[in-house]
């Protein structure tokens, strides 16, 4: 997003890629990503999301293809959840439509989910599933359209800041810029070693379950969802491949820190049956066995908010790191205020709060 960005501003830029644009290593694998406005972790969140959404929107215009589907976002939790009470006032601050359901309601409307009696339901009609790789893929494209180079199967080795610039070394060569966008996700502290222990790399699951009428299921009667279930927070997005739906989740305390070239693919036993069986009890549409499992990494901050903003020790460095599962829904403009940072060393946008001082202080 950010090589896009630059590129149709005029700028020269060389991407870096260790593997091809679009590829499922990272966090931006697995078929769907979920696009929500309603937001439990922050209110700050939403003039970015709003943005992020316009920003899509361009995107697909100059791509040309559709990469968010606007079928809404469902989220579901027991009536005096905290975190459901922070995504209907993420909403409501910012006068922003939406209903709130009680069980009943819901469950004539999204009879797909199975509801407690004490539940409620938040309908965001700004929400929606994206499509992580085929955007990636598009943007990509579309940078190198307008002139941007893209080094495939290049993994970066070091990276050096210095008063003049920034040196960028590979296996072969290197190769020196005004300034470099570091955007690694879970490798990031092989290249910025001062963030170890910062953006700790996490892994992640993601599974898809066959739907017994996968029409029922579609993204025209079936929005993307989330829901509290205990300590986790389940989500899923509408049938993309014909046939099943992506049900996952998240937990509040997230597992240990992996190594992202080696995760093992395997996912614990009694991982997958937790999930089996909140498949069974919630969405009985489904069969609770998944037919897909994909493992991935993704990077986490110890207050669970990304690192965007110039290096405070190296402002020829512009770091999007961390994003600890807010990442993609927001990827195109991030990659704007990377392009904004690179180029004038500010951004109009309100990221202030995600600045990299807060760990990196001088």
């Amino acid at each position: 997003m950010a090589l896009w960005q630059l590129a149709r501003r005029g700028v020269s830029v060389l991407g870096f890629e260790q593997f091809t644009p679009g590829h499922d290593r990272a966090a931006a694998g697995g078929e769907s990503r979920v696009f929500r406005i309603a937001y439990h972790e922050g209110t700050n969140y939403v003039p970015l999301l709003l943005a992020a959404r316009d920003a899509w929107g361009q995107l697909e215009e100059a791509a040309p293809a559709e990469l968010l589907d606007r079928c809404g976002y469902l989220e579901i939790a027991k009536s005096d959840d905290e975190g459901f009470a922070s995504s209907v006032a993420s909403l409501a601050e910012y006068g922003l439509g939406h209903e709130v359901l009680a069980a009943e309601s819901a469950r004539d409307r999204f009879p797909q989910h199975r509801y407690r009696d004490d539940d409620v339901a938040l309908l965001d009609p700004l929400g929606g599933t994206l499509r992580p790789e085929y955007s990636i893929v598009r943007a990509t494209r579309l940078a190198e359209s307008l002139g941007a180079r893209v080094l495939r199967h290049t993994p970066v080795e070091c990276i050096v800041p210095d008063p003049d610039g920034v040196t960028v070394r590979t296996a072969s060569r290197q190769w020196r810029f005004r300034r470099a966008v570091v955007t690694v996700g879970s490798w990031t502290s092989r290249l910025l070693p001062e963030l170890n222990g910062v953006v700790q790399p996490r892994r992640l699951s993601l599974t898809w379950f066959p739907a017994l009428d996968p029409a029922s299921f579609s993204s025209k009667v079936f929005p993307a969802f989330g829901r509290t279930v205990d300590d986790l927070f389940v989500y899923g997005a509408p049938v993309i491949d014909g046939r099943s739906v992506k049900v996952s989740f998240v937990q509040f305390e997230p597992p240990g820190i992996v190594d992202p070239d080696h995760l093992d693919p395997v996912m614990p036993c009694d991982v997958l049956e937790r999930l089996r069986e909140i498949v069974r009890e919630y969405l009985p549409g489904l069969v609770p066995d998944p037919v897909r499992v994909s493992m991935f990494a993704d990077g986490f901050t110890p207050d669970g908010d990304g690192l965007v903003g110039l290096h405070p020790d190296h402002p020829s460095l512009v770091i999007v790191a961390g994003l600890s599962g807010h990442g993609f829904k927001l990827a195109p403009l991030f990659g704007k205020v990377a392009a904004d940072l690179a180029v004038t060393g500010e951004t109009p946008e309100p990221v202030a709060f995600l600045g990299p001082a807060r760990f990196l202080a001088t």
